[in-house]
């Protein structure tokens, strides 16, 4: 069948561009059991996936308001987070605009401006916050680690 054939050319292209370390899916119609097909097909690659068909959760998943978060080099940033998923960073050196969106087991991808890549997971009332410089590393590479606290 076309689509078959299609699908597969187009899985063999996905896992020939070793630098892809995530697909977002939104806004597409691809459902739960197509992306888990693609999280099969490339097992390396993080499947981030909310179409028409499967709504993203609420946006009460998101961490919405402003947090401050402190990471182990030192460097702090306080990043906004609002209720339609933008979301804005600002540190001493770097100021961006992003988009946070819900993934599984609660998790926060936020994808900025400037390429970098930041999951937030919930502990408690906080989130540890993993960073990546750059979009090409997500999720492989070792990530700058940091805890969020709700700004005062």
């Amino acid at each position: 069948d076309e689509h078959v054939m299609q699908y597969d050319a187009m899985i063999e292209h996905l896992k020939g561009l070793k630098k892809l370390r995530f697909l977002m899916l939104k806004q597409t119609n691809v459902t739960d059991a197509g992306a888990r097909k693609l999280q099969q097909a490339l097992p390396n690659r993080e499947i981030i996936s909310h179409s028409p068909r499967t709504p993203a959760p609420p946006a009460i998943f998101l961490p919405v308001g402003k947090w401050s978060v402190a990471f182990a080099n030192g460097v702090e940033q306080t990043c906004e987070i609002r209720a339609d998923g933008t979301a804005s960073v600002v540190e001493p050196r770097r100021t961006s605009g992003g988009k946070a969106t819900a993934v599984k087991g609660g998790a926060v991808v936020v994808v900025f401006e400037d390429d970098v890549v930041e999951r937030w997971t919930p502990v408690g009332k906080r989130y540890v916050v993993q960073f990546w410089v750059s979009g090409s590393q997500f999720p492989t590479a070792t990530p700058l680690v940091g805890i969020a606290e709700r700004a005062p």
